[in-house]
Order: structure tokens, then sequence, then C-alpha cells
């Protein structure tokens, strides 16, 4: 039985078990699936996440457009050379439709692209040096300028930051990032949380933190208010991401990446790139609801093709392992939530304490969770803390860190707490023991634990896309792509991919680990996609080419 005839439809409660990243038939083509939101569905951009990357993009694709204001007030916020340059920006034009490689030029600071850096100037001036001014930017709507664009994403709306609970640990844990720092274009944070009545302590502006599940809740509201939700496909897992091109449906293979079918240069392939999305999508009564069992759900098939491709999926669904044997056994778990869920189904006191290896920022909130829970902890780090990230921190905005930073380096002490430093673990046994060997001495040591989290970061998971793609998709061509040591290798002022045309990316998989800079790369990829379609349209005579019958 075919995977198209197995799973067409699948109303049992049973989530497919067996989907592959690229479903083909007997012939080694891949399946022409249906989109389940109408075959008339026409997207010219098809957005794969639903995190703050692809809200803020969705935000301006629907025809929400940026001016620059003027900065007479806030001279000495803005970058000089910027300043400069802005001061032949016209008022009257978007910066959608302006040159934002000229404006970008030379910026610097704690994103590595130009075009985040430009944003965040613009709509946070002077946020570095602490300063809260109004935003130089004005936003202005019109219908005429809305892109057709489908969002998929595989949980509801808001990428890591969805179904955080404010009764959890998880959801009560706050933000690193200041507040006004995590709002999106046109809806303010603070003013949201008022309406809600929630009891943030919201009246420092400069320290203001917002809590997990006051984001997650901001997100969801934001795209219900600026009418987003019509381009949201929620709960869509997408299986295949494929090259096509107009010599023909199938003229790259992608297992080989070798072309089927000649073209005439390869500037014509650059206009005539298309690309495929594949997937499955959980129906639901309620599009909202996130349970993990699908009883009574539908399960639908999609495909869509379109000439723009945006990856926005983060960089944290993949949580990054030790490979060190017994690291498979159901003590061991390796994310913050999968620590509280454990913590949650099991009822013992705990006599042994919890471990947590890591020494970054996810594994002191996991140690802050357990000191809550009164929870006797071992902390395990590979690391000394000299080059530590939590000397970027102010001890002022962030006392709860700096508690644990004081921890792991003894400078004070709890009775629940404890540490090892610049060990490693060697392996998990079946009686819950940890073995640690001293990375100074080699002597090794043995904890036993009741439960171990390990958290050491996480990578993206991009085995959807087509091998000839991803092979060479990061800055270091055949390396595994993440969010810090191999991004995706972009044109800085597009975000375009260098060497896919028609392919983008966002937010950490291209080094903007932070929702204040994924902003500007919103800005950069719809003002890449809004030129092409102008040019398009000119070069069509005053309209938009639709995709080819045969790509349907």
């Amino acid at each position: 039985m075919d995977w198209k005839a197995s799973h067409k439809e699948d109303s049992v409660g049973q989530k497919p078990a067996s989907l592959p990243p690229h479903h083909k038939n007997q012939n080694g083509n891949h399946i022409d699936c249906q989109a389940t939101e109408g075959a008339n569905d026409s997207p010219e951009v098809i957005i794969i996440g639903n995190g703050p990357s692809a809200i803020c993009l969705s935000y301006l694709l629907s025809g929400n457009w940026p001016f620059f204001k003027g900065c007479e007030d806030a001279t000495l916020a803005v970058d000089e050379g910027l300043q400069a340059r802005l001061q032949n920006v016209h008022k009257d034009v978007s910066l959608v439709e302006q040159d934002l490689a000229y404006l970008s030029d030379g910026l610097e600071g704690r994103s590595p692209n130009p075009v985040a850096l430009l944003f965040d100037f613009l709509a946070n001036p002077g946020a570095d040096a602490g300063a809260r001014l109004p935003s130089l930017l004005g936003w202005h709507f019109s219908p005429a300028r809305e892109v057709p664009h489908v969002v998929l994403g595989r949980k509801q709306v808001g990428g890591i930051w969805q179904n955080q609970n404010e009764k959890k640990c998880g959801g009560r844990t706050k933000t690193v990032s200041l507040g006004s720092w995590m709002e999106l274009p046109g809806m303010s944070l603070k003013d949201w949380l008022k309406e809600t009545n929630s009891n943030r302590q919201t009246n420092s502006e400069n320290s203001f933190r917002a809590s997990m599940a006051d984001i997650s809740g901001y997100y969801r509201e934001y795209v219900r208010r600026q009418n987003l939700s019509r381009y949201f496909r929620n709960h869509s897992t997408v299986t295949s991401l494929n090259r096509l091109t107009a010599a023909g449906p199938r003229s790259f293979d992608c297992e080989s990446g070798e072309a089927e079918l000649g073209f005439d240069s390869q500037q014509r392939l650059r206009n005539d790139v298309l690309w495929e999305v594949c997937g499955y999508r959980i129906i639901h009564g309620d599009d909202d609801d996130d349970d993990d069992d699908l009883g009574g759900r539908r399960v639908e098939e999609f495909r869509y093709v379109a000439p723009n491709v945006v990856l926005a999926t983060g960089a944290y669904d993949v949580p990054r392992s030790l490979r060190v044997p017994g690291e498979n056994l159901p003590f061991v778990v390796h994310s913050f939530h999968d620590l509280e869920r454990l913590l949650e189904r099991t009822s013992a006191s705990y006599d042994d304490p919890v471990v947590v290896v890591g020494g970054g920022l996810t594994a002191a909130d996991a140690i802050l969770m357990l000191r809550q829970r009164k929870t006797p902890t071992v902390h395990v780090h590979r690391r000394g803390t000299d080059g530590s990230s939590y000397h970027q921190l102010s001890p002022k905005v962030y006392p709860e860190y700096h508690e644990v930073f004081r921890l792991m380096n003894s400078e004070s002490t709890a009775e629940w707490y404890s540490a090892y430093s610049s060990v490693d673990v060697v392996c998990f046994t079946a009686d819950r023991d940890v073995v640690l060997r001293c990375r100074k001495t080699g002597c090794e040591t043995t904890v036993r634990a009741s439960a171990v989290a390990v958290l050491v970061g996480s990578r993206p998971d991009l085995s959807f896309v087509c091998p000839s793609v991803l092979r060479d998709l990061g800055v270091e061509r055949n390396g595994e792509v993440d969010g810090k040591r191999n991004c995706v290798d972009v044109h800085r002022a597009s975000y375009e991919s260098v060497r896919h045309p028609g392919l983008y990316a966002l937010g950490p998989l291209v080094g903007d680990q932070m929702v204040r800079f994924v902003r500007g790369g919103a800005l950069a990829v719809a003002s890449h996609v809004w030129d092409k379609r102008q040019t398009k349209r000119s070069d069509d005579g005053g309209r938009i080419t639709q995709v080819p019958e045969e790509f349907r």
C-alpha cells in the first residue's frame, strides 16, 4: 500500500508513524498531494514555521509597511553614519521600497545581520545603552500591498514560545530579553498585559521582563488582532521541500542534485525556479488545541508550489546529546519541559538529587525550577565560568541568573545545590548512576541520580529539505546547519540563500537569536520579495504570472 493511499485521511486517532522526510511512490517520484486549504490557494510565499519571525513577516506581507518618521529627537541614540544616510530617506516611501543595503551599510551590533541592526536602531533607539525612546517608525496598512502567502507551523502559533502555561514553572520563567524587545510591530506588549489584567510588574520601562506564558499569549493574540489568522495553517508538518524549474516539474533529482533536463542559462534558472512543499496537517475542532492525543481528528495532506519559500523554523527543534552510553535510559531527558513533565509524573520524594548537565541559561532555568520545588540538585558542566555568558547579563536585571552563577563559582552555597565543574559525563547506568571524569586529572566519580536533564543546546530540524539543497545550505558546505557555528548562507540585504534563489531563512537560522532582530530580517525578505514581484509584474505586462498548471 503506498503512502498516499494509507495516509490521505487518518481519523482513527493515530498520528501517522511512518511519514518519511521525502515520501515517494514506487517509481521514485514525489507524491502529488492536494492542499487541504483549497487547491485554488496560490501563495507567492510559503513560510515554514510559525514563531515570531514568521508572524512578523506575515504582518509585512499582509500589507503593513514601515515608514521612517525622522530622528530629530533621537540624534544621540542613532549611529552617526546611519543618521547621515537617513537624511536621504524619503519619508513618504516605505522602508520596504528603500535601499536596505545602503541604509544598513557598516552597522555593527549584537546581530551579525546589518538589516536586523537597522530595524532595531529605528524601532528601539538607544536600546543597548538603556534608553527607552519612542520608535522612529510609523506603520501604514494597504490591502494593495498584500502578497499572498501561507504560514505552516507544526503546533499552535508562537513557535518555541507556544503552549507556555502559567501554572507550570516553565510558563513563569522570565524571558532573557526585556519586554519591549519581545514586541512585534503595531501592538504594545505592556499595553496588552494591562488589558489582560496581568500581574506583571511593568512599572520600570528599562528592566521589565515578561514571563514565558505572557509572551505565548501575546503572540497568539497578536495574530488574531492583526487579522493574520487566515494565513496560518497551524498543526502542519512539512515532510518535503523540493526545488523545481520551468523545464519540468521533476527537472532536478533531489538525491543527486543533477539536472535531468537542460536550461538555457544561469539567469533562466534564477527566474524560473519554483519550490514544492508537501506535508500533512492535523485538523482540529479547535485550532488552538495542542494536545498530543489525536483521537477523532483528521490528518490531511497538503501540497504547495511557489516561487518563494522562507525557512523560519528556529533552531531549537532537536536537543543536542552527549553521545555517551545510557543516554537513552528513561530517567535521562534533554529539554526543560521534558524535565518538568518527568517531575510531574514522579511522586517520589527524591532522596537522590536531580542532575543537571549544562552551563548555559537553560540549565540555570532548570536549577531555579528545582530550587522552587526544594529538590536536591547536582550541577555538572564541562567548562569553567571565566568566559560564561552570565557576564553579559546585568545583575540588577537578571538577579536569578547571577544567583546561579555565584553557586557555580562557589561564591555562595546552598544546602540543596552542589556542582562539578570542568568534568565530562562518561556514561549513565541502569542503576541511575552518572559517571563523571575530571578533565584535569582524569579521575572518575559516580553520582546517584533520581533524574538527569542534559541541557547542552539544540539544533534545527531541516530533515525535510531535499539533500541536494541541504548539503550546501550553510556557510560551511556539507556541514550541519545550526544557529551558531554554521548558519544558513544568505545575502545580508535580502536573507535569500546565496546558492538557492527563492529560498530565504530568518531568525536563529541566520544568527538572529533575539526577537528584537528577527523583525529586520522579516523586513529584508518582504522588501526583496516585493521588488521581485514588481519586476515580474512589469516584465509580464502588469500582472503576476500564476504557477504553471504542470506544477499544481
